[in-house]
Parts: C-alpha cells; sequence; structure tokens
C-alpha cells in the first residue's frame, strides 16, 4: 500500500492513528515531548578469542552491553538498567537461546524453529 493510500484511510482511536498494519501516534495539544539522548558513546573492544564487544555506560551507572563471534555464531546483549539485570545469549551452532531477567524465577530456554521465523521456548 502506498504513502498516500494510507493516509487516506487512517482512522483515529484516542491519540493512536491506524490504517491496515501501520500505526502512528498523534501529537496532542501541548505538542510532541522530545527526550534527547545523552551524547555517550558505544566503546569498541576485541577480545584475544575473536570475539566484538560494545559496551555503553550512562552517568546513571546503567549499561549496556552486546558481544559477538566475529562469525556471528554467539551472541550475548546484556542491558542493566534501574537495578535490573536482563541477559540474552543466542548459540546458533547449538540452536539454543537463553534468557534471564532479575524478575524471572527461571532462565528460560529456546530454539529457532526449522523455518527460522519463531523462537519456541521450552516449558
Amino acid at each position: 500500500m502506498r504513502d498516500n493510500q494510507s493516509k487516506n484511510k487512517l482512522k483515529t482511536v484516542g491519540n493512536i492513528s491506524k490504517s491496515g498494519d501501520w500505526v502512528r501516534s498523534n501529537a496532542t495539544d501541548g505538542g510532541s515531548r522530545i527526550n534527547k539522548l545523552p551524547d555517550i558513546p558505544w566503546v569498541l573492544s576485541k577480545s584475544e578469542n575473536g570475539s566484538v564487544k560494545y559496551d555503553y555506560r550512562a552517568v546513571s551507572g546503567d549499561f549496556a552491553s552486546v558481544e559477538f563471534s566475529k562469525n556471528l555464531n554467539y551472541l550475548q546483549y546484556n542491558i542493566n538498567m534501574n537495578a535490573y539485570n536482563d541477559i540474552v545469549k543466542y548459540s546458533k551452532e547449538k540452536n539454543l537461546i537463553e534468557v534471564t531477567h532479575d524478575i524471572f524465577p527461571q532462565e528460560y530456554k529456546g530454539e529457532v524453529s526449522s523455518d527460522g521465523k519463531r523462537i519456541v521456548f521450552s516449558k
């Protein structure tokens, strides 16, 4: 569907406009609010085992990192914000996804479906 066709079919529900799969938020009378991101760069480091890691640290103490092997067979995200720690690990070799979060009672494990379109978590 072209942009003009979508715009012509927009239906407003509260502060959201919809047209098919398109969704847009509408600014209120007060205008839109812009949250400026702090100017803190990601730091690149390369480990001896060939992995690449990017780290981001905010003044508040929050941090995020992403680490991956050059061949992308291994990937790990680690986000620590407001005293919560989220970790997502993926091993292409093992077809294993592991997710942990401080409020989860356990670590959750899953795998990518054979068609590559879904992640299936086991109980």
